[in-house]
């Protein structure tokens, strides 16, 4: 498998912020994060850490589902995760229910 890594600038700059809540699972641990940053290749999440970097883990993202890909590199309490496919990450931010409904009128 290859990971990406984000080295050029064009990737660097199709990055989302984002606010959004992730489980990020390993053989030895499943962990809720927070996902600040996500592009088709990677994120960065921030939260408890019990991943070394070159872990392979899986994270469930809304509305795409279990990705699997390698911790690249952790710092104070966050990582980044290169994937091992490539994801469309404006799916993660869309809304689960896929819109808002009208209320009833009597």
């Amino acid at each position: 498998m290859s990971y990406g890594q984000d080295t050029d600038e064009a990737t660097r700059n199709a990055r989302d912020s984002v606010f959004l809540h992730a489980m990020v699972s390993s053989n030895t641990a499943s962990v809720q994060f927070r996902v600040r940053n996500i592009s088709s290749s990677g994120l960065m999440a921030e939260g408890p850490l019990t991943f070394d970097q070159g872990d392979e883990v899986d994270v469930d993202l809304r509305n795409i589902g279990r990705i699997h890909g390698k911790v690249v590199w952790i710092d104070e309490g966050r990582f980044g995760m290169a994937f091992d496919r490539s994801i469309d990450p404006k799916q993660a931010r869309k809304p689960v229910g896929g819109g808002r409904s009208s209320p009833s009128r009597y």
